[in-house]
């Protein structure tokens, strides 16, 4: 009978109408075996779950600790050095390059010394500039390397006027300075006319300043005894005390202004070593600390009056009877007695605030090793005046035509030098053409790189917006 009903309940519809019938026994034995099949699937079906959970859980958890272990045996970037009293002093450069990663092993005391420096160690960040030179073309980044007279700009004989051919020489050449000289001035309100010109054309052309310059300091001047009709001020070798030094440079301040001017290639920083020596009565003195006092006030009246200083002429004639106009000059003087001499002067006007430091012509081979003159010697450049002085600002080669450089070297090779070795702006090349193409070619073939010319325009635009 048991089989017949097992066969009988194989179908679920019948299993269910039987099934509503609860006075029958074999419904109830029915029932009570179906609710135990049921309750064993349920049952089944949750260790199923369970073991497939658990297996999975077990899985995951082997596998994390697999991953962190091997991650943890990997090795790890360290962090670059940050930047505390061990690698910043006050006479350091504020800008730290660092690579982009640095092993334990990289960096030591053997590889890396405290005076070591790079031209762009010495680079300010002024986001302004920033942003303007990122929109230059790189034609205008190479003109904003030159100073030049208004005469190589133009290519006119003799410039006493800035009209329409000043402009249109502005527009093909951005030049960085214009340096005037006592021909461009044949009257007071002449010249203002020519600067204010000047200045305007290359506002409405760049919407930024040029530099107008001179050589203004007492006992050699452009505007003083001109046609302008200015009187000149005490002389440095006259001058005798920090505060003189501070009232003569107010006053050539406040002309230099009223005339439309904005840089001073001046005060002279050299101290007078030797008697006859080439930089003569334009010396404050043979006494470094003297000197170094009346070069802070100097410095500090120009700015007082709106002019920026460039402080002459690094590392200092001061022993030499030579003129570099007629030839090379050299020293014998090392290096220690540099810095316990002629380096003073132009400390305190780094420290005063110097916008720019004039690099001369002198060949000093017992500091840099060889005959090149200061102005193309990256040692006496880069390594010494940036790296132990810690100038940051525009450095300016001394003037260009003169006999110590084009005896030697011709207008581009000397441009090209001078970038190299770590200057930012060339003034007044025998040929301004010659050597601003070549400074473009050199761009232009990867001798030099156009970040390299953007780190000179950084210190010149820090400048020139007011940083």
């Amino acid at each position: 009978m048991s089989d017949k009903y097992d066969a009988d309940f194989e179908d679920e519809e019948e299993y269910e109408d039987d099934y509503d019938d609860p006075e029958s026994e074999f419904d109830a034995r029915r029932l009570a075996r179906h609710k135990r099949r049921v309750r064993n699937q349920v049952l089944a079906y949750i260790v199923l779950f369970l073991l497939i959970a658990g297996l999975g859980f077990g899985i995951y958890k082997g596998a994390s600790f697999a991953i962190g272990y091997f991650k943890n045996r990997q090795p790890q970037t360290l962090p670059g050095p940050s930047v505390n009293e061990a690698t910043v002093s006050d006479d350091t450069p504020g800008v730290i390059m660092t690579p982009d990663a640095i092993s334990e092993d990289s960096v030591s005391e053997d590889t890396v010394s405290e005076d070591e420096v790079t031209v762009a160690d010495a680079v300010p960040e002024n986001p302004e500039a920033r942003a303007y030179i990122d929109n230059m073309t790189l034609e205008q980044k190479v003109a904003g390397l030159f100073i030049v007279s208004p005469e190589a700009l133009t290519g006119v004989t003799t410039a006493t006027a800035a009209g329409d051919g000043t402009k249109a020489a502005l527009e093909k050449y951005a030049v960085g300075g214009i340096i005037y000289s006592g021909k461009n001035i044949t009257g007071a309100d002449q010249f203002k006319g020519m600067t204010a010109n000047t200045q305007d054309f290359y506002n409405q052309l760049y919407n930024t300043d040029v530099f107008l310059a001179v050589r203004e300091e007492g006992a050699v001047n452009i505007l003083a005894g001109s046609a302008a009709g200015v009187t000149a001020v005490t002389g440095a070798s006259a001058t005798e005390s920090s505060d003189d030094a501070y009232t003569s440079y107010l006053t050539v301040g406040n002309y230099l202004d009223e005339y439309g001017l904005n840089m001073d290639i001046a005060p002279v920083c050299d101290v007078k070593i030797t008697d006859g020596s080439y930089i003569g009565d334009r010396s404050f003195g043979d006494d470094a600390a003297s000197v170094s006092d009346m070069i802070t006030s100097s410095v500090g009246a120009l700015y007082e009056m709106g002019i920026s200083p460039c402080i002459v002429s690094f590392p200092g004639y001061g022993d030499v009877t030579g003129n570099p106009a007629n030839g090379a000059v050299s020293t014998e003087r090392t290096k220690e007695e540099m810095e316990q001499c002629e380096f003073l002067p132009f400390k305190a006007g780094i420290d005063a605030g110097a916008d720019a430091v004039l690099v001369s012509h002198l060949q000093a081979p017992n500091v840099t090793g060889d005959d090149l003159p200061a102005s193309l010697s990256s040692v006496m450049i880069t390594d010494i005046l940036r790296g132990e002085l810690g100038f940051n600002g525009i450095v300016i080669t001394d003037s260009m035509n003169m006999a110590a450089i084009t005896g030697s070297y011709t207008a581009g090779d000397a441009a090209v030098m001078a970038i190299q070795a770590g200057a930012d702006m060339i003034l007044e090349p025998a040929d301004f053409a010659g050597a601003y193409n070549a400074v473009l070619d050199a761009v232009n073939n990867g001798t030099l790189t156009e970040e390299r010319i953007d780190e000179s325009l950084m210190r010149i635009y820090s400048v020139k917006f007011g940083d």
